[in-house]
């Protein structure tokens, strides 16, 4: 397994990131759009109490859980050009 020192995250890293995949929460609300509960019953949907959801913190929060601690801003990605 790789270990590096510092993980990376694209530009300024300040775009928010959703913490749930759009596939799932696709597929739960089709299985729940095809078998709705009973009425009156309670269900949930979908919440994510995360307050700082930006790349940059989710980075150093994977980095801190499974490695230094440390991450660095990737600047010369091609996909940050114009």
């Amino acid at each position: 397994m790789q270990e590096p020192s510092q993980l990376p995250y694209f530009g300024q890293g300040d775009n928010q990131i959703p913490t749930i995949h759009l596939k799932d929460l696709v597929k739960f609300v089709i299985k729940l759009a095809e078998s709705p509960p009973e009425e009156g019953s309670p269900y949930l949907l979908a919440f994510d109490l995360t307050v700082d959801k930006t790349q940059r913190s989710l980075i150093k929060a994977i980095s801190h859980g499974i490695g230094s601690g440390e991450i660095v801003s990737v600047n010369n990605s091609p996909l940050l050009e114009d």
